[in-house]
């Protein structure tokens, strides 16, 4: 025989009515150095003193999260290999390598209502995009969002175009130890930007 304890289903229930909707979206902007009128004729240019800077986004310009259950509440979202960025780079003769970094645009996750919530809540993991040059060795593991700039990818001693660098993009939300559960629901936004920097 079985029992079902109904004080434990009607908190259930009542927990249940009361979570509403929260809805993230992230818009991805990019931030290039250098001008380049035709990739293969910058990759010939002997090196000068500018370096040659430029960072595409292929596909997953924007992320949408909605958390509308109990369960992505409390285990959160992943979009994984969301985002596909391209590299171009050309270093001039005082630079070594180069490195890609990321940042939100403000302090915190605006809200609708004048709500807001912690940046820590969105992760961010890069992973080699299968261009002609394998960026594995240089991943940095994932890094929460912040409005300072973080590093994805670090010390590329190599030059290339957009066919060499190709970056993946996974996007988490709420997935580590805080959860979102208690925050008010509503419409948020971020702006996150991309840039590459050579070092």
């Amino acid at each position: 025989m079985y029992y079902f304890d109904c004080k434990m289903f009607d908190r259930f229930i009542l927990m249940a009515k009361h979570v509403r909707y929260i809805n993230v979206v992230l818009f991805v902007f990019i931030i290039s150095s250098g001008i380049s009128n035709a990739q293969r004729s910058i990759l010939r240019t002997p090196k000068t003193d500018q370096d040659t800077l430029m960072v595409r986004v292929e596909s997953g310009g924007s992320v949408d999260f909605r958390v509308n259950s109990i369960r992505k509440y409390n285990e959160g979202l992943e979009y994984n290999n969301w985002s596909r960025l391209a590299v171009l780079v050309i270093l001039s003769s005082t630079s070594n390598s180069w490195d890609l970094e990321f940042k939100a645009f403000t302090e915190h996750i605006i809200g609708d209502g004048g709500n807001e919530i912690d940046l820590s809540y969105i992760s961010i993991v890069a992973e080699d995009g299968g261009g002609n040059k394998d960026l594995s060795s240089f991943i940095q593991g994932e890094k929460s969002l912040e409005s300072d700039y973080q590093t994805l990818i670090a010390g590329v001693d190599t030059e290339g175009d957009f066919h060499d660098f190709k970056i993946y993009i996974t996007y988490r939300l709420g997935k580590g130890a805080e959860k979102l559960l208690g925050e008010s629901p509503g419409y948020y936004v971020v702006d996150l930007e991309f840039r590459v920097t050579a070092q």
